[in-house]
């Protein structure tokens, strides 16, 4: 599984931030000639916005 993120500051109270995370199957050639579902990859990306009161 491998994860980047950054932050970014908008103001000295509103941050930005992003992230994306991404697992790649790691089957033996054997195992995915049994299960082809099994050859998935997933991936997965996120963003929002924090503002502190």
């Amino acid at each position: 599984m491998d994860t980047i993120g950054y932050t970014y500051s908008l103001s000295r109270r509103t941050t930005f931030y992003t992230a994306a995370g991404w697992i790649k199957s790691d089957y033996s050639k054997e195992y995915e000639a049994q299960k082809p579902q099994a050859v998935e990859d997933a991936y997965e990306f996120t963003f929002g916005l924090v503002h502190k009161f």
